[in-house]
């Protein structure tokens, strides 16, 4: 198995391995994380309060909320 060098490449195998679904929805989050961290001063307020808003990360927190236990039940 190849070992993971990317945030990306790292999703792409928590998805390969069925640990997480909707691997679009986990590679626009990172590159939203990227674009927070690193471009900081070119980020509209007004888009962040909007995705806080309208709870669009809300799947991060379901899974991060997830009992280990059962995530490696579902492997």
């Amino acid at each position: 198995m190849k070992l993971p060098v990317s945030a990306y490449d790292v999703f792409e195998l928590l998805g390969q391995l069925d640990i997480i679904n909707d691997i679009e929805k986990w590679q626009k989050t990172i590159g939203f994380r990227n674009t927070i961290v690193h471009e900081y001063m070119n980020v509209s307020e007004t888009i962040v309060f909007a995705i806080i808003a309208k709870q669009e990360y809300q799947f991060i927190l379901d899974f991060l909320n997830k009992p280990f236990a059962e995530i490696l039940t579902d492997v």
